[in-house]
């Protein structure tokens, strides 16, 4: 009797004993199931930054920007140079020759039509009288051959003095003849007195070549 007993005792050991080993293994897949899915983002970590640093094509501000377009210019932008801008020098050409500056150039020119004049007036009016004052040491023109045919000089290659050049060289032969004599006015022959009618012959046609001269050069 206590054996029949027994055996039912046995068959439900058996049978809880094979419910708890088949209902264990779901239960262990259910839990590593679980455990490997990814967890839900959080709001902070939504989106990871990638290598360049942006966070991804929808927060990237560039993403909608057109290559092509133009640069748009500030508001206040007025189109002006501003007035502390460099201004541009011209640069000399290496080539370009070199040429004295206009002021010294028509200094030069004045002071040798000045000195033409100055003695053609003397000339004109010279006389045994004057003759010794006016090209002595104390001379109050100052006078000085040597600086009479260097103004001549000057102008000379002019061509406004294509007629009067020679007239004054001519001029400048008779003056030195004149001052090696020593009686430069003792005949109408002589070379005192030859000057003096020459100068005044010749005084108008000089006097425009040298005014035209000055002209022509820009140095009126």
């Amino acid at each position: 009797m206590r054996r029949l007993l027994a055996l039912p005792l046995l068959a439900v050991l058996v049978l809880a004993a094979c419910g708890s080993t088949t209902t264990s293994p779901s239960a262990s897949a259910s839990g590593p199931a679980t455990s490997s899915s990814a967890p839900s983002a959080s709001p902070g970590s939504s989106a990871a930054p990638d290598a360049s640093g942006s966070v991804g094509p929808e927060a990237s501000p560039s993403a909608s920007v057109d290559p092509n377009a133009e640069p748009t210019p500030p508001a206040d932008d007025t189109g002006e140079i501003p007035s502390d801008a460099p201004t541009p020098q011209p640069t000399a050409s290496p080539n370009a020759s070199p040429t004295p500056p206009l002021r010294t150039q028509c200094q030069k020119i004045n002071d040798a039509i000045d000195t033409i004049d100055l003695y053609l007036q003397f000339f004109t009016m010279a006389d045994e009288t004057t003759w010794e004052d006016m090209t002595g040491p104390e001379s109050p023109i100052e006078f000085d051959r040597t600086k009479f045919t260097k103004a001549i000089a000057v102008v000379r290659p002019d061509p406004a003095m294509k007629n009067a050049a020679p007239l004054l060289r001519s001029l400048d032969r008779t003056l030195g003849l004149a001052l090696e004599s020593d009686a430069p006015f003792a005949s109408a022959t002589a070379p005192g007195s030859v000057l003096v009618r020459a100068a005044n012959k010749n005084f108008v046609q000089i006097e425009n070549a040298l005014v035209a001269v000055r002209t022509a050069q820009g140095c009126g």
